[in-house]
């Protein structure tokens, strides 16, 4: 696994969770001025249902939302879940 940014164009397309950045999400339509809207999101690629536009889809911090997040320029992928402490598991 990369553990560096790569260009969007290499990005799976397949619905997989990775992280972006370089772009605007619509959560920055709500931010004070000042917020850096290029931070990494976790997000996927989002193909279009029907006939439509397929768009990059990240989720809010809260976990309940997901909207639209406008021409990413790189991405990563998702660091592996750190496995469970059996002595605290």
């Amino acid at each position: 696994m990369s553990d560096k940014w790569m260009t969007i164009d290499s990005a799976p397309k397949d619905g997989t969770w990775i992280l972006l950045c370089g772009g605007r999400t619509t959560e920055d339509d709500y931010a004070d001025v000042g917020v850096d809207v290029s931070r990494p999101v976790v997000g996927f690629y989002d193909p279009p249902a029907f006939e439509g536009d397929a768009e990059w889809a990240f989720c809010f911090w809260d976990g309940a939302w997901r909207e639209g997040y406008e021409s990413p320029t790189h991405w990563m992928p998702l660091p592996p879940a750190p496995e469970e402490d059996s002595k605290h598991g």
